[in-house]
């Protein structure tokens, strides 16, 4: 765990809220979830918006622009059919995104005002965290790090096409720009038990500079 720059002082009347940072499969819902079973409140974005697509007013619009083909058997849209169409086109991928990230916003900003009223610190785990100017929500930001092509072949090995990967890749922020606002890094190069042991490493930080209560 490195202290890539000095954080803002805690705030006394409110819980933390701690936003990921990573490239895609850089392992975040990993350190997300790590964060869960230590009290934190796991507010996921991509959860948010896969509940979204199940609803009908969202599913109907979708087939609407995209057609039949977006839907599965039982009526159900078909992520990965959707995100093809959407990450190949710049015009599909803002139309989504007109459709869908208002509404997760709102559902996010509702689960943190809930947490802060109950004392609960918040982990924030948003693929497009820092491109969507919901970095600003948050105190304390974590960048986790693993090189380019482990993270590619991860992707590919959890079933993502090479070129699904390129098109969302190619859709955020520089590594390097999102390494440049965080506060902490973690590397995930070495397996899932020294990236919790990173995390301890963090929490240890945090408490002792007074953004978690002592246990």
């Amino acid at each position: 765990m490195l202290e890539l720059r000095p954080p803002p002082p805690p705030s006394p009347q409110k819980p933390i809220v701690l936003g990921l940072l990573g490239g895609i499969a850089s392992g975040k819902s990993t350190v997300a979830r790590a964060l869960q079973d230590q009290g934190f409140r796991w507010i996921d974005a991509d959860r948010i918006a896969q509940s979204l697509l199940g609803s009908p007013q969202v599913r109907d619009a979708l087939v609407e622009r995209f057609g039949p083909q977006i839907l599965d058997e039982e009526g159900g849209v078909k992520r990965k059919t959707l995100a093809s169409l959407v990450f190949s086109r710049e015009s599909e991928r803002k139309f989504l995104e007109k459709l869908v990230h208002p509404e997760v916003r709102r559902e996010m900003e509702a689960a943190l005002e809930d947490a802060a009223r109950s004392g609960q610190a918040c982990v924030l785990d948003v693929p497009l965290l820092l491109e969507g100017g919901l970095y600003r929500l948050c105190d304390i930001l974590v960048y986790v790090q693993v090189p380019e092509e482990e993270r590619k072949k991860r992707a590919i090995a959890r079933g993502m096409a090479s070129e699904d990967w390129e098109a969302r890749e190619n859709i955020q922020a520089p590594m390097t720009e999102k390494r440049g606002i965080s506060h902490f890094e973690l590397s995930n190069s070495g397996g899932k038990k020294q990236l919790l042991q990173e995390v301890h490493a963090l929490l240890t930080r945090l408490r002792n500079l007074g953004f978690l209560r002592e246990e």
